[in-house]
Parts: C-alpha cells; structure tokens; sequence
C-alpha cells in the first residue's frame, strides 16, 4: 500500500464495528439517511408546536429567552430538554450493556428508540395532544442519536449541530488535491451528509402531505437500518 492509499484508508470510517453491512458500510448513505430522520422529525415538531425535539442548543436558547419573562413559554421546550437527556441516558445505558462490537449494541438503542416513536405516533393519530408527547419524540430522537454514536460509520451526534455546519463550510472552502469532495476527509465528509440529510429532511418536513404524518414518514431510514442490522446480526450467530 503506498503512502496516499493509507492516508486515504485513514480518512475512512472504521471496517469493524457493531455494524458493518448493508448501508452501514457506507459512512455517507449511513450519516445522511438517518440526520435526514431527524430533520424530518425536528422541522415537523417546529412548525407544529414552535418547539425542537432534536435541537437542544435551540431549546436552550428558547429557556432562557423565556423562563422569566414567561414561564409558561419555557415549559414545552423545558420538557424537550428532559426528554432528551432522558432518551440519551437510556440509549447509553442499553447499549453499554453490549460489547462494543456486538450488532445489539446499536440496534438495542435503536429499537428502543423506533418503539418509542411509534407508540407516540399511534397516540398522535389517536387524538392525543402531541404537546404532551414532546418530550417522549425528544427522548426517541436522542436515544437514536445515542445508538448513531456507537455506530463506528457514523460515531458523532446526529442532531442539528452548529458545529458540523461551520466544518462542512470550512472543508469545502479548504484546496484539496484530491477533488472537491473525494480530497474531503472523513470527518469533513461526515459533516457534510449530516448537514445535508438534516436540510433535506427539514425541507421535506414542509410538504403537507408528510407534516400531517412527518413522525411515521420520518421512521422510514429507521426500519430499513433495524432490517439491515438483524439480517447482519443472524448472519454473525450462522457463522
């Protein structure tokens, strides 16, 4: 192997892992279909309720714009932050509870999260006020970033972040003798299908036929990554 043929492996995600099949060995299909599942999610949430169920750092904002001017506009997105530091505390706990290369170790997290989802879902479509069932989306959404982190072709948090949106801007303003996106490192690479999926899946979040059902059509990348996950997992117990 010549020295930029190692530096280049170098710049991928890791070939071992919890998960390696399926899209799951592909950093770039992994990162953006499920950052997409939270854009979908989190714009919905917005324009429904003004609140984010994946953007912490904008509730945080919300608390403390309102908290004592009015309290009563600091409760929903006061009860997201719980959620979420709820979702993140279970997801790590169950999956922790796995070795670190054992496909449960993603998928028990992921499943948590999924079930929790759809249960909010079919209470959604009950009639049920979705108000109530915030922080239950909030801490669905980050014990799936939980189970993302764990994940080594993923490995970061796949919620809004500010900070991987400066560094895909700063990557793909950097000269790179490798080509505008293949000369990306992975980490750049990373953060910009992260911020891509997200914008993507906030957009779609807009288009009345799925705000009316953006939980379930958000949950779409979920199954197919709990499908391919399984079907990794019983080839693993077969060999």
């Amino acid at each position: 192997m010549t020295t930029s043929e190692g530096e280049a492996a170098a710049d991928e995600a890791p070939v071992v892992g919890p998960l390696v099949g399926g899209f799951f060995r592909y950093p770039w299909a992994a990162t953006l279909l499920m950052a997409w599942t939270v854009g979908v999610i989190d714009g919905s949430t917005w324009q429904r309720f003004e609140v984010f169920t994946s953007n912490q750092a904008g509730n945080l904002v919300l608390v403390g714009t309102t908290v004592f001017t009015d309290p009563a506009a600091a409760a929903l997105p006061s009860a997201s932050l719980l959620g979420a530091i709820l979702g993140v505390v279970a997801g790590t706990i169950l999956g922790r509870h796995f070795p670190a290369d054992a496909p449960l170790r993603v998928l028990a997290p992921l499943i948590l999260a999924t079930a929790v989802m759809v249960v909010t879902v079919v209470l959604d479509l009950g009639g049920a006020p979705l108000p109530a069932l915030i922080p239950a989306v909030s801490g669905s959404l980050a014990c799936l970033a939980t189970a993302m982190v764990f994940l080594p072709s993923i490995g970061i948090w796949i919620t809004a972040n500010t900070g991987q949106l400066l560094a895909t801007v700063q990557g793909l303003s950097e000269a790179r003798p490798g080509g505008w996106i293949r000369g990306l490192p992975f980490p750049v690479r990373r953060a910009v299908m992260l911020t891509l999926g997200f914008v993507l899946g906030a957009i779609c979040s807009g288009i009345p036929v799925v705000t009316t059902h953006a939980l379930l059509f958000g949950l779409v990348p979920t199954f197919f990554a709990i499908g391919m996950g399984f079907r990794e997992y019983w080839t693993r117990r077969r060999a």
